[in-house]
């Protein structure tokens, strides 16, 4: 049977045949899966420019009580937004066949375009699952970091919690901006995020509740996950006026919570969330979605809601596709490629469980 394709793949053919093998990833990620469904990703043009930027709202005007006979209003000019910006990331998947090994190929038993077909499904399959684990890595890890943000950026900590309290003392940087308490102005009364202040205080702080705390029962997140998710979800939906739609939590995490619960109690599983179109059933915790995932890091679990994330691509697809020839070797070149990044529009509605205090301390 003759070949007359004069690359790996044509192009069309090869764009065919990698959304074919994109699609398992929605259903192998959790995370990947429920942003596909709730629509948080974008493609193509509108992520242009040299680096992506973005201003979201961090402060609100404040009421002033006046005499009614003798009215007072100022009239001050108010900037409410700050402006947040993180470079493109790219990664790519290389692989080349050989002439040699395209010649072996040739016979009727195993033809040449099988020979391509395992090559690209293998690519395919290596960069997807590849590809779901760095949506959970720290993109600012370092200065020479290449990695996309992944949920990890913005969760850095001094290593202790907030004085007399039960979260991590924020301490990282994130798209141009500390995320450290009280860096973008505002004030604070009382034990954050407990008391009252001003939404810019902690518009780049994610909550990042401490397992271990001495506050909480006992001295080990399976003696403490009750509490540290009551507190953890109680006040993301104090600050942001809404509860998180989904918690994914490690596996081994989601272990130890579901065989710490008494005998007569039990997790309500729920096939009828968005996310369960691809397959991953809900575990409800007081009406909060619960997943687990292999990609999420030990000893650590993420609350959000989905609209503050958005995966975004600078190409029509999420994996760009080109193939190639090279004369010279007579070899021929495909390769797979990703270029954009993962988006937390706000950091300060991010929520995370997280080990701060040493287990028993």
């Amino acid at each position: 049977m003759a070949y007359t394709t004069s690359s790996v793949l044509t192009t069309t053919t090869l764009v065919k045949y990698l959304k074919k093998k994109v699609e398992p990833i929605y259903r192998r990620s959790v995370f990947m899966g429920g942003l596909k469904e709730h629509g948080c990703q974008s493609f193509g043009a509108v992520n242009s420019g040299e680096w992506m930027e973005w201003r979201p709202v961090v402060s609100r005007a404040k009421l002033v009580a006046q005499d009614p006979y003798n009215v007072q209003t100022s009239f001050p000019s108010r900037n409410r937004r700050i402006k947040l910006t993180l470079p493109w990331r790219v990664y790519g998947l290389g692989e080349k066949i050989v002439k040699f090994d395209r010649l072996a190929n040739r016979g009727n038993d195993v033809q040449f375009v099988k020979l391509v077909d395992d090559c690209v499904k293998q690519m395919a399959s290596d960069f997807v699952e590849d590809f779901r684990e760095k949506l959970y890595v720290d993109g600012s890890a370092s200065a020479t970091s290449q990695d996309i943000h992944g949920l990890q950026s913005c969760t850095g900590d001094t290593g202790s919690v907030v004085s007399g309290g039960y979260v991590a003392d924020p301490d990282d940087t994130y798209a141009g901006k500390t995320t450290d308490l009280g860096d973008q102005g505002g004030t604070w009364s009382g034990t954050w995020p407990d008391g009252t202040g001003s939404t810019e205080y902690h518009c780049m702080s994610p909550i990042m509740v401490d397992v271990n705390n001495s506050g909480f029962t006992g001295d080990t997140w399976s003696e403490n996950w009750q509490e540290a998710l009551n507190f953890l979800l109680l006040y993301m939906g104090r600050l942001n006026n809404r509860d998180p739609d989904a918690v994914i939590l490690n596996t081994e995490w989601m272990r130890q919570a579901m065989d710490s619960l008494a005998t007569n109690d039990r997790f309500l599983v729920d096939g009828n969330t968005r996310t369960s179109n691809l397959g991953h059933k809900a575990i409800l915790y007081k009406g909060i979605e619960l997943y687990h995932e292999y990609a999420c890091p030990s000893d650590m679990g993420f609350a959000f809601n989905w609209d503050n994330l958005e995966l975004r691509s600078m190409q029509d697809e999420l994996i760009g596709t080109e193939g190639d020839f090279e004369i010279d070797s007579s070899d021929q070149l495909k390769k797979l490629d990703f270029y954009g990044n993962l988006q937390i529009w706000l950091p300060g509605q991010l929520g995370v469980l997280k080990e701060v205090s040493t287990a028993g301390s």
